[in-house]
């Protein structure tokens, strides 16, 4: 139960990342990948 909700968690963070880097298409993907290895 508790894996799912973490599964799910992380799924909504990735396309919260992914609609995030839509709209600020100047950022690499580095960039991106990097501020999601700090949180």
């Amino acid at each position: 139960m508790i894996h799912r909700k973490a599964v799910n968690n992380r799924k909504l963070i990735n396309k919260r990342h992914k609609e995030r880097n839509n709209r600020k298409s100047g950022d690499s993907p580095e960039k991106a990948t990097a501020i999601m290895h700090e949180k």
